[in-house]
């Protein structure tokens, strides 16, 4: 299912955020949760990423912070 979200997206632990705005991201139920894996396009590159923290308010996107996971990193 895409959702759309406010999204900052960490490509290696040791980097910050970076802003990405509003982006539609795949999920794998109806609903985000920490620790649950999305994939998004980031400059036409596919990305696969895990959520490590959410914050969600009535009437605006949901804020997502997510760590970018590499091939290594994949099940």
């Amino acid at each position: 299912m895409a959702i759309k979200v406010d999204l900052h997206l960490r490509s290696n632990p040791a980097d910050d955020h970076r802003t990405l705005g509003m982006v539609a991201v795949e999920v794998g139920g109806a609903q985000l949760a920490p620790h649950q894996e999305i994939a998004l396009s980031v400059d036409g590159r596919p990305v696969r990423a895990q959520i490590t923290s959410l914050h969600q308010r009535s009437g605006h996107l949901p804020r997502v912070y997510a760590d970018e996971m590499h091939a290594d990193e994949l099940v």
